[in-house]
């Protein structure tokens, strides 16, 4: 008993702090949500999908914030010697891969029976990705001015380089700011990410070729170019070009009249737990072959309707998912102001290890909150102000025609 005490309360990798986030995350969320209007019905119909992406950026809040009591007492920015923890990140990022993949292929799937609007999702996607992330780059660069107390430490030129590198969706890399080492570190390095995510997009006409589809000359141009330049001065490692393959696959199987009815059943839901379990186990990292089959499959099961249990599907779920991509970009900032300026890493290296976690536990409201207004004020309406501008292009363009 004594030992299990230990453990829960003493060990930096007990379950119990991560357990603590979760049903704290859950409960803001749902509170701060409860006035949103209602998901439209075509998000209802990867409502799994939805209750998963909430997890998924809150998982990789609790991976850093795990990193964060390393860096602060040896100023090591290294992956966690636990299996759990690692994988809480490393899996969370490779099936936001996965979930990107299923989406889009699966809306070039169906367009055999409509035509695939080229010129909408590249102007969606944009809108999608681009405010939120400009929003974190004035956090960011905010905090290295606070952080180099105000005062210019570099050239004009360049400084200009690297704010300019930043704003390119870390495709043109994550220079140090104002010689403030690690500037990465600020936003806990999430950045890595877009490129992939903007690499699968610039893909998707070639993929519609694959699939039979027809995206039109001008498309199959401007991807190729696109991909081109990306890979001028992006190299991206193979390993996390395979995660999307997951994806793939879910999209061809989710449209088998079979499929949803077994990977709804309970048999399935223990096996999404059982490969789950496997992927940690196989390795200690999620970016290898085996771990990455093992999630692949697990993700197969969500995607074509398991909700495990209703726990996906939950409106705690739901309303933590609205908040993801907000979340996912804005948590390593809050990290930073609240761990490196207020709190400093020396006062915690002064504390127990409950007592970290009891201020990490404390700080999920401020991500949940900060995430929630981010959703509020800069995402949905720029989402919503795109769907009026294409509108108004749409009808305009028809008006010429006419």
């Amino acid at each position: 008993m004594a030992r299990l005490r230990s453990l829960l309360l003493h060990s930096l990798y007990s379950p119990l702090p991560l357990v603590m986030v979760v049903l704290t995350a859950l409960a803001v969320s749902s509170r701060l949500t409860r006035h949103d209007a209602p998901p439209t019905a075509p998000a209802q119909r990867h409502a799994s999908i939805d209750g998963l992406r909430g997890f998924l950026a809150l998982f990789v809040f609790i991976h850093h914030a795990s990193i964060w009591w390393v860096y602060a007492h040896d100023g090591q920015w290294v992956a966690p010697t636990s299996r759990l923890y690692n994988h809480l990140g490393q899996d969370s990022v490779a099936l936001f891969f996965m979930v990107t993949a299923f989406l889009f292929t699966g809306q070039v799937l169906d367009s055999a029976k409509s035509r695939f609007d080229w010129h909408r999702f590249a102007w969606t996607r944009l809108f999608r990705l681009l405010p939120v992330y400009l929003l974190s780059m004035v956090l960011l660069f905010s905090l290295v001015a606070l952080t180099s107390q105000g005062l210019r430490q570099t050239s004009w030129l360049s400084l200009l380089r690297g704010t300019g590198a930043w704003l390119m969706l870390g495709v043109a890399g994550t220079p140090d700011l104002n010689d403030v080492a690690g500037t990465w570190i600020l936003n806990a390095g999430v950045v890595w990410s877009l490129p992939y995510e903007v690499f699968f997009y610039a893909a998707l006409p070639l993929l519609a070729l694959l699939l039979g589809r027809r995206p039109g000359g001008r498309v199959v141009l401007f991807s190729i170019v696109v991909l081109l330049a990306m890979r001028a001065g992006w190299h991206p490692h193979s390993i996390h070009l395979k995660n999307f393959l997951g994806g793939i696959a879910a999209a061809f199987l989710a449209r088998n009249r079979w499929q949803p009815r077994l990977a709804t059943s309970t048999a399935a839901s223990v096996m999404v737990v059982m490969l789950l379990a496997l992927t940690m186990r196989l390795d200690h990292t999620a970016f290898s072959t085996g771990p990455l089959i093992a999630l692949g499959l697990a993700f197969c099961i969500l995607a074509c309707g398991n909700d495990l249990w209703g726990g996906l599907t939950h409106p705690a779920s739901i309303a933590l998912g609205r908040l993801t991509y907000s979340l996912y970009l804005l948590h390593g900032l809050v990290l930073y102001a609240a761990l490196n300026l207020l709190i400093t890493p020396e006062r915690i290296r002064g504390m127990e290890v409950w007592q970290y976690w009891g201020v990490i536990l404390g700080l999920t409201p401020v991500v949940i909150g900060v995430s929630h207004l981010s959703t509020r004020l800069v995402e949905q309406p720029a989402q919503a102000f795109g769907r009026r501008w294409l509108q108004r292009e749409s009808t305009a363009a028809n008006g010429r025609l006419a």
